[in-house]
């Protein structure tokens, strides 16, 4: 796991804003919705449910004293339309998650997953130049395939998207949540979001992500075209396994070489 300090420091350059401004929203979230475990002398160390609040306080807050109201209001957004190829697991758990927090924490957990479904779709779909090139664009938020994160006053959604050689853009996965009545009218009582004529959205992709993935982890490797560059041939090498299912090698595979075990 994560101190925070370490995750607002990784956060921060995508964020854009002064570190004092995010150290101060995060202050604000102790202790109700950072859960911390004490280790040594050091900061305290935070997990994905805490890593996606400190996200949520930064994108859809105003001010550090809205950041409660504001984590409070997008945890609890209601799941109710998906859409598109929830083959992936991580796509199939979010797809059947009922609150967006959850849904928010499955896609960091499960980016290993969907970075390795993107490599294996840089190479099938043989665009020009490097594959490492088209995939480090897909780091960096750009290239053939992304994963897009969108705020608004009363909901939110999670989509994925690629591109084809034609440059046609299309949805590969999307789910959208909503606040009832209930929570509109908890909106309000917050004081989040004032003014019925204010339109704010506020969107982040796979850099975010990538990032409080890596800080949580303590691991840049999925960053790393190398990393799925293993999984591609020890997968493909494995195919003949009598029985055995991409999926059943897929998972473990990856999951080793991303936690190191490989080395």
């Amino acid at each position: 796991m994560v101190s925070m300090p370490a995750l607002i420091a990784a956060l921060q350059p995508l964020d854009g804003r002064d570190p004092t401004t995010l150290n101060n929203i995060g202050r604000a979230l102790r202790p109700d919705f950072i859960v911390t475990s004490k280790r040594g002398g050091g900061a305290a160390d935070m997990d994905f449910k805490s890593a996606v609040n400190l996200i949520l306080a930064f994108y859809g807050a105003d001010a550090a004293r809205d950041a409660p109201a504001a984590v409070e209001v997008f945890r609890q957004l209601h799941g109710y339309q998906s859409a598109g190829d929830d083959r992936l697991d991580v796509f199939a758990k979010i797809s059947g998650a009922e609150r967006f927090g959850n849904a928010l924490e499955i896609l960091i957990e499960g980016l290993p997953e969907i970075l390795t479904a993107i490599w294996n779709y840089i190479l099938a779909a043989e665009f020009p130049g490097d594959p490492r090139e088209r995939f480090e664009e897909v780091i960096k938020g750009e290239g053939p395939a992304w994963v897009n994160v969108e705020l608004r006053r009363y909901g939110a959604d999670i989509a994925c998207f690629e591109t084809g050689h034609n440059g046609a853009q299309r949805p590969v996965f999307s789910k959208r949540f909503y606040a009832d009545p209930d929570t509109q009218r908890r909106i309000y009582k917050l004081g989040l979001r004032e003014g019925t004529d204010k339109r704010v959205t506020i969107e982040f992709g796979l850099p975010t992500l990538i990032a409080a993935w890596g800080a949580v982890t303590s691991s840049g490797r999925l960053q790393d075209p190398e990393t799925y560059i293993n999984a591609y041939e020890e997968v493909h090498v494995a195919r003949d396994r009598k029985g055995a299912t991409l999926g059943e090698i897929l998972g473990p595979t990856l999951g080793e070489i991303v936690s190191g075990k490989d080395e």
